[in-house]
């Protein structure tokens, strides 16, 4: 994920390698960027959607999104950027305006890792680390490692949901004084971590559905 300020003052919001999204606002573009992953998902599981060879694993991807939200339940309230994920819309190719019932907290983290650690960062982050975090009531969203390496480093995510920014304070400085995570995944996990970035935005709860595997 990278965030892009253009000299006019808006914003860009770039899934790399996937969709962006553009906005006068962050919650602009990022309402725009959902929307168009959604119709990538469409498009995908109508096949008209050309994805080279190459890029299976990026298909792939875009398919397990779509049975996904081809679960999904359009909720009550109208909101005009983000799509819909009724499940006769996406099996048809169509997305919308979206509707929700509530708004919550992404937090979308993003790892440059230090070479060859990438299988074994996933490995933790998956394993005790995710544990760990739902124990702690903090919701994990999805994990795993980029489909594509950035100037041929290798990287990985992290996306978590909160109600609020005040329980994302709140959860985040119990999960990391806890000793559990100081004296479990903690020297696992770091220790393969050059640097990481980290956005967080409002978004919708159907948006945070449509993105857990």
């Amino acid at each position: 994920m990278r965030l892009y300020e253009r000299r006019d003052g808006s914003c860009r919001l770039a899934l790399v390698g996937l969709a962006c999204g553009r906005g006068e606002t962050l919650q602009e573009a990022t309402d725009e960027l959902v929307l168009n992953v959604l119709n990538l998902i469409a498009a995908n599981r109508t096949s008209s959607l050309q994805i080279p060879d190459a890029d299976m694993r990026m298909s792939s991807f875009l398919h397990e999104l779509g049975e996904v939200a081809g679960r999904g339940e359009p909720s009550a309230t109208g909101c005009s950027a983000f799509a819909s994920v009724h499940p006769a819309r996406v099996a048809h190719g169509r997305v919308g305006p979206a509707r929700h019932s509530g708004r919550m907290i992404l937090e979308i983290r993003t790892y440059r890792l230090r070479p060859g650690t990438r299988d074994d960062f996933v490995a933790a982050m998956k394993g005790d680390s995710a544990s760990l975090l739902a124990d702690a009531g903090i919701t994990v969203v999805d994990c795993d490692a980029s489909l594509v390496d950035e100037d041929g480093v290798e990287e990985a995510y992290l996306i978590r949901a909160f109600p609020s920014l005040a329980e994302r304070d709140r959860l985040e400085e119990a999960f990391y004084s806890s000793a559990a995570w100081r004296d479990g995944p903690r020297e696992a996990i770091v220790s393969r971590i050059e640097q990481y970035h980290t956005i967080v935005l409002e978004t919708s709860e159907t948006a945070v559905q449509a993105l857990q595997p």
